[in-house]
């Protein structure tokens, strides 16, 4: 009987970064993988999983724009020039952008009011405007500073509106149940 030995190598390809950044809908993402221990050079592809919309990779780097957030679980292949692989699986989070706080508190009628909005996650600077009006004796300025005196008790809905300096067409709404209460009055004894 005659024995052949069949030597197999094995190359042991290491797909990098071990993890990836988050990212934040509305801002744009780049992530740059490499890969060892091959032959460069060395191709990289989505093996499983999906991107986020408005994603993509090419030349090793994923890149883009993401249009909504979550988180993606997804496997990246590195290919080197002999065809030797390696994987490396990534949970990639993109992060929503938002008007905070949640809700506003009450104000109460000839008392000094201030609120100040602000972008949960921004990427760059927002102007903030009201879209339908506030009480009277109260204001929303360009920073997203709700401030003022009300003039009257009562409750409504104001609408928000914030605008990314850096990509115009990128606003975010918010709406707030605004309640007034009376007065506080002195008690007479």
């Amino acid at each position: 009987m005659l024995f052949r030995s069949l030597n197999i190598n094995t190359v042991s390809i290491t797909v990098s970064p071990a993890t990836l950044p988050s990212g934040t809908v509305g801002a744009p993402y780049v992530a740059t993988f490499s890969a060892s221990g091959g032959s460069g050079p060395y191709t990289f592809s989505i093996y499983s999983g999906g991107l986020p919309p408005g994603m993509s990779l090419s030349n090793g780097q994923l890149t883009g724009t993401p249009s909504s957030f979550g988180q993606w679980i997804i496997t990246v292949r590195g290919t080197d020039s002999n065809g030797n692989y390696g994987s490396m699986v990534y949970t990639l989070t993109i992060l929503p952008v938002g008007i905070g706080p949640s809700s506003i508190p009450s104000a109460t009628v000839n008392a000094l009011y201030n609120v100040q909005l602000a972008i949960d996650n921004p990427y760059g600077t927002y102007t903030f405007e009201a879209l339908n009006d506030l009480p009277p004796g109260m204001s929303l300025d360009s920073s997203g500073l709700i401030s003022g005196m009300p003039l009257s008790q009562g409750s409504g809905l104001v609408m928000v509106a914030a605008t990314s300096d850096i990509d115009p067409s990128f606003v975010i709404n918010k709406d707030y149940t605004f309640q007034i209460l009376p007065k506080i009055g002195r008690a007479h004894v």
